[in-house]
């Protein structure tokens, strides 16, 4: 029998099995919606990450960095994680590296072991 099993937190996280298993990790806030944004304004490609500074060394090898800490911009980076942040430019074929208090910590922790890590939005 299939399941579907519902974690709500990334602290969280060592309370599931992911192994072999799909994992759709979904963030309601911003992260996922900001994402999508991104792509849809001509971003190449995306990298997550969970913490600060490696956002930033993406960024000194020429990715655009995006991202919050409990609500505020990242002081430094180049956007913040708001999704009208990416209709303001013209972002065609540009590399982006993003962090994000939860939803980048999610994938980043769900990542590993998962067989297939697909990220959904609200």
């Amino acid at each position: 029998m299939k399941t579907v099993s519902i974690c709500l937190t990334p602290a969280l996280r060592e309370l599931y099995e992911v192994s072999g298993r799909i994992v759709v990790v979904v963030d309601i806030f911003r992260a996922s919606s900001t994402m999508v944004a991104a792509l849809c304004e001509g971003v190449d490609h995306i990298i997550p990450v969970a913490d600060q500074e490696e956002c930033r060394a993406l960024g000194a090898k020429g990715y655009l960095t995006a991202g919050e800490r409990n609500g505020h911009i990242i002081p430094g980076f180049d956007l913040g994680n708001s999704p009208l942040a990416f209709q303001q430019e013209a972002f065609k074929g540009q590399k982006l590296s993003m962090t994000t208090t939860n939803g980048t910590l999610a994938i980043e922790k769900f990542r590993e072991g998962a067989r297939e890590l697909l990220i959904g939005l609200l």
